[in-house]
């Protein structure tokens, strides 16, 4: 009896990065280094059928980027994104967005705005060529009704929707193919507080009922903390610590870890908590910096080995981290700074 191969989006040593506009042109190049912004750098990650992944980090750090490498809207320059084992390069690509669809930011600008709600969620069908056009519309019908609309809604313009509303008739369009997997890049951050807590509550709940695996990407570690099972940190392009969420809340490993959490306001009132918050700006993307790319921030950094040497990924207990303080001959501060 043969068995079927689990159900997983999986990243493999992804990077993505883009050339410098203007940098490196003919015959100005000559005997210079190509500048590139290294957006996503070897990360790995995987989300199984039925799991909520999240990825947080600051501004910048490449959550978004890495969000469009895994639905294949931006190329990786390095690795591979695969579906249940096959690389999504191989797909065809109505294969891949019948498995993996994407809900973006801003629903307004996701959504066109010469179209009618219900036209927008038939579009899939009839490229993917399902039903007669009164089977598409049924469909489309009974997924405004799933996301908390009505028939009502069908023939109106994204112009007439709130940003609520609009949110979700986005993610009424990404479901209607029946995906596996769901990508959502900061779905709530364009809406008020009271409308986030209706779509988080109906994303939670949709994820349930169709076992969806979704990559969840935020700032927002409140949000994060309540939603997903598991978390990935990332910083300057890279993951520097993933594991369950429970577990990095309560005990965050990696110094960027606690002092992103130190820098997030608490949802309880009159939280105490000793961490030191995060200081100083993330370096640049172009010109990363040798060794551990969070050095410079780092009040923990050790010496020499820091500065030039970039950490190897390490497992401790249930977590995967990236930093020299869990190095397996653990190294302790010189005198005056210098190497250990």
């Amino acid at each position: 009896m043969t068995t079927q191969p689990d159900e997983v989006l999986e990243a493999h040593d992804v990077s993505v990065s883009f050339p410098v506009r203007g940098h490196g042109i003919w015959p100005f190049n000559r005997g210079r280094e190509r500048l590139a912004v290294r957006a996503v750098q070897g990360v790995n990650l995987s989300v199984r059928r039925g799991e909520m992944v999240g990825v947080a980090g600051e501004s910048g750090c490449g959550k978004s980027t890495l969000a469009r490498a895994f639905v294949r809207l931006q190329p990786a320059t390095g690795g591979r994104v695969t579906l249940s084992g096959t690389p999504i390069d191989d797909l065809p690509a109505l294969h891949l967005r019948e498995q993996v669809q994407m809900v973006f930011q801003d629903p307004y600008n996701s959504l066109n705005p010469r179209r009618t709600a219900g036209t927008i969620i038939m579009e899939s069908l009839i490229v993917h060529n399902r039903g007669t056009t009164a089977e598409r519309r049924r469909l489309a019908v009974e997924m405004l009704e799933r996301v908390g609309l009505t028939e009502a809604h069908f023939d109106r313009y994204p112009h007439e929707f709130s940003g609520g509303q609009r949110q979700r008739i986005a993610i009424a369009r990404a479901l209607i193919l029946d995906p596996k997997f769901l990508v959502l890049d900061e779905p709530t951050s364009a809406l008020d507080v009271s409308v986030q807590a209706r779509i988080i509550a109906l994303i939670e709940d949709l994820r349930r009922h169709l076992r969806l695996g979704c990559l969840f990407i935020s700032h927002d570690l409140n949000l994060i903390g309540y939603l997903v099972d598991r978390l990935a940190v990332m910083y300057l392009g890279r993951i520097v610590e993933t594991g369950p969420v429970e577990r990095i809340f309560a005990d965050p490993l990696h110094p960027y870890t606690a002092a992103l959490m130190a820098a997030t306001p608490k949802p309880v009132a009159g939280a105490q908590t000793n961490r030191a918050p995060l200081e100083g700006e993330i370096p640049s993307n172009v010109h990363v910096p040798k060794g551990c790319p969070f050095h410079t921030r780092c009040t923990k950094r050790i010496g020499a080995i820091c500065d030039t040497v970039l950490p190897e990924p390490r497992m401790v207990d249930d977590r995967e981290v990236r930093c020299h303080l869990y190095n397996e001959a653990p190294l302790a501060p010189a005198p005056n700074g210098g190497p250990a």
